[in-house]
């Protein structure tokens, strides 16, 4: 199967699958990877989207914060909230942002970075501060997460 890249999933024809032609005329559901970014599927292709969602992510090194969300337990910090707020140093002064839902979590020479926003400006953050700022945050448990998910050895 080709690689097919998400695409932004707002105003929708709400039958349209990006994996088949929906013969059947059903209405579809949405496989997201960040908010408002993802796949667009029939429920015949569910399972084929998930596995482009991870292939893509394999590619490119990336994962959306929606896909760590349902690789992580239902009682994990990250899934009691509409937001995940954090503490991030700015200018040597601890501030509460959240992890911004729309960027991709990257994965770049073995380091975990997070794009944190406080609605204003948008700043990468590694999670190795993130863990060290944030108790709640294990780090060994989200990397070898992402790191399983991207089948990174």
């Amino acid at each position: 199967m080709n690689e097919i890249d998400p695409k932004y999933l707002c105003m929708l024809n709400r039958k349209q699958c990006d994996f088949c032609y929906n013969k059947s005329n059903e209405y579809t559901t949405t496989i997201p990877l960040t908010l408002n970014h993802g796949y667009q599927v029939c429920q015949h292709c569910t399972n084929v989207g998930k596995h482009a969602m991870q292939q893509y992510s394999i590619n490119k090194h990336v994962i959306g914060l929606f896909q760590l969300n349902r690789l992580l337990s239902s009682s994990h910090y990250f899934n009691n909230n509409t937001f995940t707020y954090v503490s991030i140093n700015v200018n040597n002064v601890h501030e509460r942002w959240i992890i911004d839902p729309t960027k991709f979590i990257k994965l770049r020479k073995k380091k975990i970075f997070f794009y944190c926003t406080n609605h204003i400006d948008v700043k990468k953050v590694s999670l190795n501060e993130l863990s060290i700022l944030n108790t709640y945050i294990n780090e060994d448990e989200i990397k070898d997460i992402i790191y399983n998910y991207l089948q990174i050895l």
